[in-house]
């Protein structure tokens, strides 16, 4: 009966991570870094899994056993895990930055390993009977800890504009916030772990999917998304603005190409925070972006415009920009040939000025 449940509670999340792992051990566009954080993350899941099992045998005794300590205090050390794994696949965070952030799932594990030895996490009656300790909720505070700093990345990006990342974000912090409650108040078993491995997997996808939309260097959509999305928003675009950055070339040939790295992805950044609504922006070549506009009201193009150039500009960078403004029924071919053509205009106007 016990093992029952136990597979009832638990089939979903072990499908799950079974899958994951198939996925992962067979995708080759992902960096190895970001296949072992997703690997690690999904592995600690079935962890959970196999120890969260063991536990609830366990306290079917009646007698306390090392074994159950043992169980508890892997489960209270993993589970932060797992949610430290996702933090470092959807935040870009430098070495020092991560070992910072690993300080709160150490001192976690230490305090909930302590069990092993004295009470001050938890403990266990004479009977069998769960007994927190003093720092019985430390595996909650250092999950929380990094489900904040979840939430507080998602403000970089909505600055960034990059609304369906804040969105998908949230919506980990709460599901495993939601899943978390419900197995605490209701006694709902698993729910925790399925919670994390879906939060997991439904990432992957997203990261997935983004990887191939996404240019891989500036984050703005590529030139794949725009043949796409000019294509199926062709009745709708009532603009475009093409942009190319002047100089790359120099810049490449003297300073080396991390510093042409450097400018274009300065120049996409530059972009996007000055973007209005309406607007979504692609890289369609080595410097050269197209921004699609599908609003109405075309008068707030040129003050964005401004903004872009003026902004470039106090990153020491320097662009030309055309504007087209779509003509009655004009085809979407013509409207980004003038775009172009205004582009072209630009840039010999400012290089006579000079």
């Amino acid at each position: 009966m016990l093992m029952q449940r136990l597979v009832y509670a638990n089939y979903a999340t072990i499908l799950i991570v079974l899958f994951l792992v198939v996925f992962l051990f067979s995708n080759v566009s992902f960096s190895k870094r970001t296949v072992k954080l997703f690997m690690i993350a999904i592995i600690s899941v079935l962890v959970l899994v196999i120890v969260d099992s063991i536990e609830s045998y366990t306290e079917t005794l009646s007698y306390p056993t090392k074994l159950r300590v043992w169980m508890s205090a892997i489960g209270y050390t993993v589970r932060p895990v797992s949610v430290l794994c996702v933090l470092f696949i959807i935040t870009k965070n430098t070495l020092k930055r991560r070992i910072v952030l690993m300080i709160p799932g150490i001192i976690n594990a230490l305090v909930s390993f302590s069990a092993l030895f004295c009470g001050l996490a938890f403990s266990y009656s004479e009977s069998n009977e769960f007994v927190r300790g003093p720092l019985g909720f430390t595996a909650y505070v250092t999950s929380a800890i990094y489900l904040i700093i979840l939430c507080v990345a998602t403000v970089d990006y909505i600055q960034r504009k990059d609304y369906r990342q804040a969105l998908i974000v949230i919506g980990i912090v709460v599901i495993i916030v939601v899943s978390t409650l419900l197995e605490a108040v209701f006694k709902f078993e698993g729910f925790i772990n399925v919670s994390i491995a879906i939060s997991v997997t439904f990432y992957y996808l997203f990261y997935h999917t983004q990887n191939y939309k996404n240019d891989s260097l500036t984050g703005v959509l590529n030139r794949l998304s725009y043949d796409v999305d000019i294509i199926r928003n062709s009745a709708d675009i009532t603009a475009i603005v093409s942009l190319d950055l002047n100089y790359l070339k120099v810049l490449n040939d003297t300073k080396g190409h991390a510093e042409g790295d450097k400018a274009l992805m300065t120049v996409a950044l530059c972009i996007r925070r000055n973007l209005i609504r309406g607007c979504q922006v692609y890289r369609v070549g080595g410097d050269e972006f197209e921004i699609l506009y599908t609003k109405s009201d075309v008068t707030k193009l040129d003050k964005m415009i401004d903004n872009i150039r003026n902004d470039i500009e106090r990153n020491s960078y320097s662009c030309a920009i055309g504007l087209a403004i779509r003509e009655g029924n004009e085809e979407i071919d013509a409207l980004t040939g003038r775009a172009d053509t205004n582009m072209y205009t630009d840039k010999l106007q400012r290089k006579e000025k000079k």
